[in-house]
């Protein structure tokens, strides 16, 4: 008995060694992606490109290639395997996997975002009342994510009295998407399925404003308005920017008095704005080469608050009253720091936080807004 034992665990060890064996010997060799001369002329610069088949996603053979790429990279590395669980191991070991963000009290709700263990994606939860009250999840990431595969939410929004939820879903890494519409009470999404959509912002608990990506000109330069279940085909166009340069987008202001419409280019902005409630939108100041600016309302102020690069190429913030001006009627809040570009700012009754960078590294100055003081 414990000869046939011997015997049969020398051949193990012998059908083992020559596994391993082959194993090493055995040649893998990296795909090799086909040439295809393609022409591209810019600027009236000619280039070749052998590769630029692979851009197209529709090509079968696009994703084969990069399956066959996929195939080889596991087993050359394959030997690693060990290795490269105990890496990842050790990294995942020293992060938090469990997260729950600070709770931000809006309209009666206090709002915040968790993440589980295992789970790739944040949960959207919110408690009415206290956060002592039962926690309601509004928008779980994790089970869009599952059903449609390869894809991430770009955006997402509440409307005005906070039951209906608006996203963007999009695929493949696209700064556009598809916007869906989900009642929060009821949970059922809507049919108001709006394609190539890069933005958007609730008017009322039943118009949405978005920004529309046009396929032929590969520009969001439109924005319509969407009344919600209604057909894509009845949407109102209110915004068309025509300059090549210049792209759109929609918002609203800090107090959700007013609504703005931005327009800008590399170096260049211009701003419409209207009451909230109000049917048309009004110029503020035309657009100025190198001049860039947006404006910003609190509540309770008889003035807009402006960002801008005006007699600023490093950026300052500037206020004016709340109606058509020229730049050289704007009044300076917080003056240029040369060399320290000003990249916004947090205003709240007795503070500025602002938000600068400089040489490459960002930083929070606070400014008391009663004595001036500033610190870092």
């Amino acid at each position: 008995m414990e000869s046939s034992l011997k015997k049969m665990l020398l051949v193990g060890l012998v059908l083992l060694a020559s596994f391993n064996l082959s194993a090493q010997d055995e040649k893998y060799y990296p795909p090799i992606a086909k040439k295809i001369r393609t022409l591209n002329v810019l600027h009236n610069d000619t280039t070749f490109d052998d590769y630029n088949w692979l851009k197209n996603k529709e090509n079968v053979d696009v994703p084969n290639y990069l399956f066959a790429e996929n195939a080889y990279t596991t087993n050359i590395m394959r030997d690693t395997r060990l290795l490269q669980k105990k890496i990842y191991d050790e990294l995942r070991s020293t992060s938090k996997e469990d997260f729950t963000s600070l709770a931000t009290e809006h309209k009666g709700y206090y709002y915040y975002a968790r993440i589980e263990k295992d789970k790739y994606f944040p949960f959207y939860c919110r408690k009415k009342g206290s956060m002592e009250a039962k926690e309601e999840i509004y928008f779980d990431v994790n089970k869009i994510v599952k059903k449609y595969f390869g894809a991430n939410v770009l955006s997402s929004n509440l409307s005005p009295n906070q039951n209906i939820l608006a996203y963007i879903l999009a695929s493949g890494g696209s700064e556009k998407g598809t916007l869906y519409i989900k009642n929060i009470e009821t949970g059922r999404v809507t049919e108001d399925e709006l394609l190539n959509i890069s933005s958007f912002t609730f008017k009322s608990d039943s118009i949405i404003f978005y920004n529309a990506f046009d396929t032929k000109t590969k520009k969001s330069n439109k924005i319509y308005q969407h009344k919600l279940g209604t057909k894509a085909n009845q949407d109102v166009l209110i915004f068309e920017e025509k300059r090549k340069n210049f792209s759109p987008s929609i918002g609203y202001s800090s107090s959700e008095e007013y609504l703005f419409i931005k327009t800008s280019s590399f170096n260049s902005s211009e701003t419409f704005y209207k009451k909230a409630l109000d049917d048309n939108f009004i110029r503020f100041q035309k657009s100025i080469p190198n001049v860039s600016y947006s404006l910003d309302h609190r509540k309770g102020n008889s003035f807009f608050y402006i960002t801008t690069t005006y007699n600023a190429p490093d950026g300052c913030l500037m206020k004016s009253p709340i109606s058509p001006t020229l730049p050289e009627n704007w009044t300076v809040v917080i003056p240029e720091k040369k060399k320290t570009n000003y990249q916004g700012c947090f205003i709240y009754d007795d503070y500025f936080v602002v938000n600068e960078m400089k040489n490459g590294v960002t930083k929070i100055r606070i400014i008391d807004r009663n004595t001036d003081s500033t610190y870092y």
